[in-house]
């Protein structure tokens, strides 16, 4: 048989292929989130990182999958405008960016906020848009609060505006 008889060759059975290991699998002896709280990032042992990662990712999940792989159903129903649905959606999408956020110890995903926002503001909910805002800055770790001219500062102010309008 020559080398190039191998190609010519049929191809024979698989075995059936195992799971997927996990990507971010947990050491035997896990770290605490109190154990890597009390020591520096740059103390970590590889442990404490996989660790940290895994309990992210578990943070992050929502109706089994991660948070972000949820962005092309959030388009498709966007592109529809299937609001309601949408909006359903979102919410649950907002819970899991908080858990994440906090795990993390960093601002949870904004873009998510700023379409809800922007779903209550079309339906003229101005309160719930207001809510979903303040929600995202509460979410905000101290380092990470907006400024004068972030983008809920500014949003925020105008829906104000639209309120003291519709009320007067």
């Amino acid at each position: 048989m020559g080398f190039f008889d191998i190609f010519k060759s049929k191809p024979t059975a698989t075995a059936p292929t195992q799971t997927e290991p996990d990507p971010y699998p947990r050491p035997a002896e896990s770290s605490t989130p109190e154990s890597r709280a009390a020591k520096q990032p740059s103390d970590w042992t590889l442990d404490d990182h996989a660790t940290q990662r895994a309990d992210e990712d578990d943070a992050a999940q929502f109706r089994g999958r991660h948070y972000v792989d949820w962005v092309p159903e959030l388009d498709r129903l966007r592109r529809e405008k299937r609001d309601d649905e949408l909006l359903e959606l979102l919410i649950g999408i907002l819970d899991a960016t908080d858990r994440h956020a906090k795990v993390a110890g960093r601002e949870p995903t904004p873009g998510y906020y700023k379409q809800a926002a922007i779903l209550y503001r079309r339906r003229g909910d101005i309160h719930a848009e207001i809510e979903v805002i303040e929600r995202w800055e509460r979410a905000c770790p101290p380092d990470y609060r907006p400024g004068p001219d972030g983008w809920s500062t500014v949003r925020k102010a105008r829906a104000r505006e639209l309120l003291v309008k519709d009320e007067g």
